[in-house]
């Protein structure tokens, strides 16, 4: 009986990392096909690489802030280019800096609006 029990637990953990593996292809696919789009917010751009980010945390995969900094700034689209040159030459980028720097030149800018 103790090695039946065994391979009963052998054969749902494989089951289990298999649907984790399954979820986490699904999570870096759907992070390598997110784009800033014409009808969503820069916020509603980073909360969704955000919560992509954690959940891909919380399935066991560690991703580092060069890959984050990388999916963020592969998904803008080519309205951004200045922004990205004038960001090449910072070395150590993290998510952090880049979602706080996209938060502030929002900031800057409706600050402009108003000024005008």
């Amino acid at each position: 009986m103790p090695h039946q029990a065994h391979e009963l637990y052998v054969c749902l953990r494989s089951i289990s990392e298999g649907r984790d593996v399954i979820s986490t292809t699904k999570i870096l696919q759907e992070l390598g096909n997110l784009h800033l789009a014409s009808d969503m917010t820069m916020d509603e751009y980073l909360t969704r690489l955000s919560n992509g980010f954690e959940q891909l945390s919380c399935s066991g995969m560690a991703i580092d802030n060069a890959r984050k900094v990388q999916h963020t700034l592969s998904g803008l689209p080519r309205q951004y280019l200045p922004y990205l040159m004038s960001i090449k030459r910072i070395k150590d980028l993290g998510f952090e800096d880049l979602t706080s720097d996209f938060c502030s030149t929002k900031a800057s800018a409706a600050q402009a609006r108003t000024i005008d």
